[in-house]
Protein backbone atom coordinates (compact mmCIF):
# COMPACT_ATOMS: atom_id res chain seq x y z
CA UNK A 1 0.00 0.00 0.00
CA UNK A 2 2.94 2.41 0.64
CA UNK A 3 4.86 1.68 -2.27
CA UNK A 4 1.31 2.66 -4.20
CA UNK A 5 1.31 5.61 -2.30
CA UNK A 6 4.70 6.87 -3.00
CA UNK A 7 4.08 5.37 -6.60
CA UNK A 8 0.98 7.59 -7.34
CA UNK A 9 2.18 10.62 -5.59
CA UNK A 10 5.26 10.63 -7.59
CA UNK A 11 3.31 10.59 -10.75
CA UNK A 12 1.28 13.29 -9.54
CA UNK A 13 4.58 15.46 -8.89
CA UNK A 14 5.70 14.66 -12.32
CA UNK A 15 2.73 15.77 -14.01
CA UNK A 16 2.59 19.08 -12.28
CA UNK A 17 6.41 19.59 -12.72
CA UNK A 18 5.31 18.57 -16.56
CA UNK A 19 2.92 21.50 -16.35
CA UNK A 20 5.12 23.98 -15.33
CA UNK A 21 7.29 23.13 -17.91
CA UNK A 22 4.91 23.43 -20.28
CA UNK A 23 3.52 26.84 -19.21
CA UNK A 24 7.37 27.81 -19.55
CA UNK A 25 7.79 25.84 -22.37
CA UNK A 26 5.15 27.55 -23.79
CA UNK A 27 6.48 31.40 -23.01
CA UNK A 28 9.51 30.41 -24.77
CA UNK A 29 7.78 29.18 -27.93
CA UNK A 30 5.73 31.94 -27.96
CA UNK A 31 8.79 33.67 -27.51
CA UNK A 32 10.15 31.72 -31.08
CA UNK A 33 6.64 31.63 -33.04
CA UNK A 34 6.05 35.55 -32.32
CA UNK A 35 9.92 36.36 -33.84
CA UNK A 36 11.31 34.35 -36.37
CA UNK A 37 9.60 31.85 -37.31
CA UNK A 38 9.89 31.75 -41.15
CA UNK A 39 6.15 32.45 -41.78
CA UNK A 40 6.59 35.77 -39.89
CA UNK A 41 9.44 36.60 -41.35
CA UNK A 42 7.96 35.92 -45.27
CA UNK A 43 4.73 37.75 -44.47
CA UNK A 44 6.64 40.84 -43.97
CA UNK A 45 8.84 40.55 -47.10
CA UNK A 46 8.23 43.61 -48.66
CA UNK A 47 8.58 45.57 -45.33
CA UNK A 48 12.06 43.80 -44.55
CA UNK A 49 12.98 43.80 -48.27
CA UNK A 50 13.66 40.27 -48.65
CA UNK A 51 15.63 39.09 -51.85
CA UNK A 52 14.60 36.11 -53.65
CA UNK A 53 18.26 34.28 -52.80
CA UNK A 54 16.75 34.99 -48.96
CA UNK A 55 13.03 33.48 -49.47
CA UNK A 56 14.85 30.75 -50.94
CA UNK A 57 16.61 29.91 -48.02
CA UNK A 58 13.84 30.54 -45.70
CA UNK A 59 11.69 28.33 -47.55
CA UNK A 60 14.07 25.25 -47.27
CA UNK A 61 14.07 26.16 -43.65
CA UNK A 62 10.39 26.20 -43.57
CA UNK A 63 10.54 22.80 -45.19
CA UNK A 64 13.73 21.18 -42.95
CA UNK A 65 12.03 22.63 -39.37
CA UNK A 66 8.10 21.88 -40.19
CA UNK A 67 9.24 17.65 -41.81
CA UNK A 68 11.33 17.23 -38.45
CA UNK A 69 8.24 18.98 -36.05
CA UNK A 70 5.49 16.81 -38.19
CA UNK A 71 7.74 13.65 -37.24
CA UNK A 72 8.17 14.75 -33.50
CA UNK A 73 4.66 16.20 -33.41
CA UNK A 74 3.34 12.74 -34.44
CA UNK A 75 5.77 10.68 -31.91
CA UNK A 76 4.59 13.13 -29.13
CA UNK A 77 0.92 12.17 -29.78
CA UNK A 78 1.68 8.68 -29.93
CA UNK A 79 3.17 8.91 -26.17
CA UNK A 80 0.34 10.66 -25.29
CA UNK A 81 -1.89 8.11 -25.97
CA UNK A 82 0.10 5.21 -24.94
CA UNK A 83 -0.03 7.11 -21.70
CA UNK A 84 -4.16 7.32 -21.28
CA UNK A 85 -3.83 3.89 -22.50
CA UNK A 86 -2.20 2.69 -19.87
CA UNK A 87 -3.80 5.25 -17.33
CA UNK A 88 -7.10 3.54 -17.99
CA UNK A 89 -5.94 -0.30 -17.14
CA UNK A 90 -7.46 -1.71 -14.16
CA UNK A 91 -3.96 -1.98 -12.43
CA UNK A 92 -1.56 0.46 -13.88
CA UNK A 93 1.84 0.45 -14.02
CA UNK A 94 3.13 3.53 -12.47
CA UNK A 95 6.73 2.85 -12.82
CA UNK A 96 5.82 2.07 -16.62
CA UNK A 97 4.00 5.50 -16.94
CA UNK A 98 6.48 7.07 -15.44
CA UNK A 99 8.93 6.32 -17.73
CA UNK A 100 5.93 7.09 -21.00
CA UNK A 101 5.68 10.29 -19.36
CA UNK A 102 9.64 11.32 -19.14
CA UNK A 103 10.28 9.97 -23.03
CA UNK A 104 6.56 12.47 -23.89
CA UNK A 105 9.08 15.06 -21.58
CA UNK A 106 12.18 14.58 -24.09
CA UNK A 107 10.24 14.41 -27.68
CA UNK A 108 8.40 17.71 -25.96
CA UNK A 109 12.07 19.60 -25.47
CA UNK A 110 13.61 18.30 -29.56
CA UNK A 111 10.33 20.19 -30.52
CA UNK A 112 11.30 23.14 -28.72
CA UNK A 113 15.15 22.59 -29.45
CA UNK A 114 13.82 22.22 -33.06
CA UNK A 115 12.13 25.30 -32.80
CA UNK A 116 15.19 27.22 -31.63
CA UNK A 117 17.36 25.67 -34.34
CA UNK A 118 15.23 27.10 -37.01
CA UNK A 119 14.56 30.49 -35.52
CA UNK A 120 18.48 30.72 -35.24
CA UNK A 121 18.73 29.64 -38.98
CA UNK A 122 16.20 32.60 -39.94
CA UNK A 123 18.22 34.81 -38.23
CA UNK A 124 21.18 34.13 -39.76
CA UNK A 125 19.88 34.48 -43.34
CA UNK A 126 18.09 37.87 -42.44
CA UNK A 127 20.83 41.29 -42.46
CA UNK A 128 21.61 43.16 -39.38
CA UNK A 129 18.82 45.90 -40.42
CA UNK A 130 16.29 42.93 -41.36
CA UNK A 131 16.45 41.90 -38.01
CA UNK A 132 16.20 45.43 -36.39
CA UNK A 133 13.47 46.00 -38.28
CA UNK A 134 11.52 42.36 -37.69
CA UNK A 135 12.21 43.56 -34.18
CA UNK A 136 10.44 46.83 -34.48
CA UNK A 137 7.99 45.28 -36.37
CA UNK A 138 7.06 42.27 -33.58
CA UNK A 139 6.80 45.67 -31.24
CA UNK A 140 4.27 47.62 -33.43
CA UNK A 141 1.88 43.91 -33.88
CA UNK A 142 2.54 43.50 -29.82
CA UNK A 143 1.35 47.36 -29.04
CA UNK A 144 -1.45 46.60 -31.23
CA UNK A 145 -2.49 43.41 -29.77
CA UNK A 146 -2.19 44.65 -26.16
CA UNK A 147 -4.26 47.84 -27.14
CA UNK A 148 -6.80 44.96 -29.07
CA UNK A 149 -6.99 43.05 -25.86
CA UNK A 150 -7.56 45.95 -23.13
CA UNK A 151 -10.72 47.20 -25.95
CA UNK A 152 -12.16 43.36 -25.82
CA UNK A 153 -11.32 43.57 -21.90
CA UNK A 154 -13.59 47.07 -21.95
CA UNK A 155 -16.00 45.74 -23.99
CA UNK A 156 -16.86 42.57 -22.32
CA UNK A 157 -16.31 43.24 -18.17
CA UNK A 158 -19.38 42.99 -16.92
CA UNK A 159 -20.61 46.49 -14.55
CA UNK A 160 -22.30 46.03 -11.43
CA UNK A 161 -25.31 47.01 -11.43
CA UNK A 162 -26.17 50.27 -9.76
CA UNK A 163 -28.47 50.23 -6.39
CA UNK A 164 -31.30 51.06 -5.99
CA UNK A 165 -31.88 53.87 -3.00
CA UNK A 166 -34.07 53.01 -0.09
CA UNK A 167 -36.87 54.33 0.55
CA UNK A 168 -36.32 57.55 2.89
CA UNK A 169 -39.13 56.80 5.87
Amino acid sequence: MKRVFILVLSLLLLTWAGALAAENNNDVEKTVESGTSVDNVTAEKSKLGLSEEQMKKLKDIKSEVGSENAKLIKERNKIRNEIRTMMKADDPDYNKIEAKVRELEKVRSRIMLNKLSGAKKVNKVLTKEQRSKLKQIRAERRKRMEEKMKKMEKETKPTAPKKKKAPSK
